[in-house]
């Protein structure tokens, strides 16, 4: 900030000096050669937004609109040029807002930044002069941009993974509790919560080997996004159990009921036809309520299903519902 500080101030005294000594060659080939020697595209308007003055690289920046520029043109027509031969990719659609914008941001002066066709991006500082006219620098910041969208999409990366289970990419344990933490805390809106766990999936483990077994993990998880509704998490917490957070305005029984539904049609694995069950253990929060305390009651309606000989939903008091499939 302070280099562009600078860079401003030594512009600023250029300009000055330039209309100062305009007449004398040697003050505007010494002032062209600062304005040419810049890192970065320089533009002058004067006081009616008018062109006054840039320098070649602004050309470079400006791949389209840059054989246009010359002295006297207005701001807005030159952005309006830019529009018309598809300069920026942000006007599609929406050309008179977008140059009403580029006005606005132009006339309030301080730091933007703009995409240019080809996936390109510049950064563009405007200050005002004591005239009332406005210098401005177009810094290309393409390579920062990708650099920067990168290292965003490797944080998410880093963070999904962290927050899923690597087989089904369902929501793993640390995410469940993180989001039942978070549902507990809204007293007027509070969850439901299923604990489910096959029936009859380790003896196919067993008969046809673990990748096998993945396989089929991988299709029950399908199917539970199938049938849960929009705003429920499901999870893999691990082996063959599963866990859905039920959206507050979803019918709790009705969810896990179709859950039983859906893990009960016949899959079909490598060429082998298979059949599950899906025992189901249903829980409502409690106001004030732990996690754990919550989860508690779920995992004890679930081994009522399971005693009940599994295919079924339970709904903690374990008396409260037993629903077969």
């Amino acid at each position: 900030m302070v280099e562009l500080l600078l860079l401003f101030v030594t512009v600023g005294v250029g300009v000055g000096w330039w209309r100062e000594a305009r007449s004398s060659a040697r003050s505007r080939a010494l002032l062209r050669d600062i304005v040419e020697g810049m890192p970065y595209g320089f533009v002058l308007w004067d006081a009616n937004d008018r062109l006054v003055a840039w320098s070649k690289k602004i050309g470079d920046v400006y791949a389209m609109t840059g054989p246009r520029l010359h002295a006297g043109i207005g701001f807005e027509e030159l952005v309006r040029h830019g529009v018309a031969m598809g300069e920026y990719p942000a006007a599609v659609g929406r050309e008179d807002a977008f140059i009403a914008e580029m006005a606005a941001r132009h006339r309030a002066t301080g730091t933007t930044e703009c995409e240019l066709i080809g996936d390109r991006w510049i950064r563009i500082h405007e200050n005002r002069t004591p005239s009332g006219g406005t210098i401005g620098l177009r810094t290309e910041i393409t390579d920062l941009k990708r650099a920067l969208a990168e290292a965003a999409a490797s944080r998410a990366a880093v963070e999904h993974v962290a927050h899923h289970d690597a087989l089904t990419d369902l929501a793993n344990r640390r995410l469940f509790l993180q989001n039942l933490d978070r549902a507990l805390k809204e007293p007027r809106n509070l969850p439901a919560i299923l604990f489910i766990d096959l029936d009859g999936f380790k003896p196919i483990n067993d008969r046809f080997g673990h990748l096998f077994g993945d396989g089929l993990l991988r299709a029950v998880a399908a199917r539970l996004l199938e049938v849960v509704p929009s705003g429920s998490l499901v999870a893999r917490l691990g082996g063959d159990e599963f866990a859905v957070i039920v959206a507050p305005q979803s019918e709790a029984e009705v969810v896990a009921q179709r859950i039983v539904e859906a893990v009960a049609r016949p899959f079909v694995i490598d060429g082998e036809h298979l059949e599950l069950g899906a025992s189901v253990g249903l829980a409502r929060a409690l106001p004030g309520e732990r996690a754990y305390e919550f989860m508690s009651r779920a995992d004890q309606a679930l081994y009522a299903s399971k005693r009940a000989g599994g295919r079924c939903v339970s709904v903690w008091p374990a008396d409260g519902l037993n629903a077969a499939a």
